[in-house]
């Protein structure tokens, strides 16, 4: 049986100019959410002064919807989705 490749995903929850900034917030997510979920969370240094605080990767979209959702009912409206190939 062949298979597509797996497709990976990320939620975006937010853009920082400060790692403390984005630290805090991961460690007060990684306090909300279960315990799979806030291992799922990371940093991502997009250059020098910019951080991404994402959750993922996620290669099944049900998975992503069900973080996603608990994230909208911690009221973050501007979530992206990042794909991965």
């Amino acid at each position: 049986m062949l298979y597509g490749p797996i497709n990976k995903y990320s939620i975006l929850i937010a853009s920082f100019s400060e790692k403390e900034s984005a630290v805090l917030l991961k460690d007060r997510l990684s306090n909300s959410l279960n315990k799979n979920s806030s291992n799922l969370i990371y940093i991502s240094k997009k250059n020098k002064k910019n951080y991404d605080l994402l959750i993922g990767p996620y290669n099944t979209i049900n998975k992503l919807k069900n973080d996603y959702i608990v994230l909208m009912e911690h009221r973050f409206e501007d979530l992206d989705i990042k794909k991965y190939d």
